[in-house]
């Protein structure tokens, strides 16, 4: 009788093995004097792009209001530009203490006596009604002096300034223009490292071990089975299928492949969003200052320009003219004009002419029974040569002459009234 022994059939067992996308972290990179920048490429895509901004190129074009003409010029390095207008001063004459003035002549008279029936030379003879003297009469140029409500006095005309008016275009050669920048845009350099919570990475995967669901079968390659035991008369064999629920087995392990999803949202921590762009909007700001400190001694800053202020006196531009009618006589600046007229016939008594200045005949008519008789008489007085000059004796039933005393600095003037 053989007898029996029972054994352990022999078992085999596989782990399976399932893989999932690891944890992916890119880093951006951007070369110097530029920005790494996050935008939208469409709604949940997110993408990066590199960008720099310089200075646009400037152009301003300077302008002034109707009347004024721009002016540019250099001072202490710098340019400085104002509107200029000039026009003419308000001119104001005047004339010396004892002086009486006509238009843009002064004058006065100087009086002195007769030599023996004459004046001298540039005298006119005349009579003030009590005795002949000499006049003459002197004659100058007013003083013009020019003033300006506004503006500042230049010689005969008013300088007056303003400020011009200015528009700035920018323009860029290559980029986009933003305000009175230039952006400028580059790809960045990109680095993934990749992450696992949990599992084996493997390049960009997570690799999971897990024990697969099996199934044993027992055999017994000597004796009999009995349940998962061999009744050996020989050792028993046994043999190890394994299957797995889901996944696909591999040996004696199940591996799962899944495709990755992902959903990208773009945001912007400033500006605005545009498609997948963040567009950054921003008001250039600027300060200038103007000063004096290069520009030569004595100038001051009025607005934007440096401004010396110089007091000279004028150099005065007398012009002479008449009324219509008269003519200028240059020796003495004078006006003048000759009136002729047609005289009236006329029957008359009358005395004859006398010289300028000289007191006229007086007509008087006497009439008796048989005649009339027509005389004409006057009467000369010269200044004494001694004495004080008296008035001759009033009409009869008239008050008394008073004698009057004018002195005139050359002399003394006297009349009877």
């Amino acid at each position: 009788m053989q007898s029996e022994r029972t054994g352990i059939p022999s078992r085999e067992v596989r782990r399976n093995t399932r893989t999932t996308p690891a944890s992916a972290e890119t880093t951006y990179e951007c070369r110097s004097g530029y920005s790494l920048v996050r935008f939208f490429v469409m709604p949940g895509v997110v993408g990066y792009r590199c960008e720099k901004s310089v200075a646009a190129t400037a152009t301003t074009v300077y302008g002034c209001r109707s009347g004024y003409r721009l002016v540019t010029r250099l001072l202490g390095g710098a340019i400085a530009r104002h509107c200029r207008k000039s026009v003419a001063a308000t001119a104001s004459y005047s004339c010396d203490r004892g002086y009486t003035r006509s238009g843009r002549t002064c004058y006065k008279y100087t009086y002195t006596s007769l030599t023996g029936r004459t004046c001298p030379a540039g005298y006119t003879l005349i009579f003030n009604g009590l005795h002949h003297l000499c006049r003459k009469r002197i004659s100058t140029a007013a003083t013009v002096t020019y003033s300006c409500n506004s503006g500042t006095l230049s010689g005969s005309n008013c300088i007056l300034t303003d400020t011009p008016t200015s528009e700035t275009t920018y323009s860029c050669s290559a980029g986009r223009l933003s305000g009175s920048r230039c952006i400028l845009t580059a790809t960045p350099t990109s680095e993934t490292t990749y992450s696992c919570r949990a599992g084996t990475l493997s390049g960009s995967r997570c690799v999971f071990t897990e024990a697969p669901t099996s199934e044993t079968t027992y055999s017994c390659s000597a004796g009999r089975l009995s349940g998962s035991r061999c009744i050996l008369t020989a050792t028993p064999t046994s043999e190890t299928t394994y299957s797995c629920n889901s996944g696909t087995l591999s040996n004696s392990e199940c591996v799962f492949t899944a495709t990755p999803t992902w959903e990208t949202t773009y945001s912007c921590s400033a500006g605005r969003l545009s498609d997948s762009n963040c567009v950054l909007t921003a008001t250039p700001t600027s300060t200038v200052t103007y000063d004096c400190d290069s520009a030569p001694a004595g100038y001051t800053l009025s607005n934007q320009d440096c401004v010396k202020t110089t007091t000279r006196n004028p150099t005065p531009t007398t012009i002479y003219y008449c009324d219509p009618g008269y003519t200028h006589d240059p020796d003495d600046n004078t006006c003048g004009r000759t009136i002729t007229t047609t005289p009236t016939k006329e029957t008359v008594n009358g005395c004859p002419g006398v010289p300028p200045g000289e007191p006229t005949y007086q007509l008087t008519t006497t009439t008796t029974a048989t005649t009339t008789t027509t005389t004409c008489t006057r009467t000369i007085t010269i200044p004494a040569e001694t004495g004080t000059p008296t008035c001759p004796p009033a009409p009869d039933g008239q008050p008394p002459y008073k004698l009057t005393v004018t002195d005139h600095g050359d002399g003394s003037e006297y009349t009877c009234k």
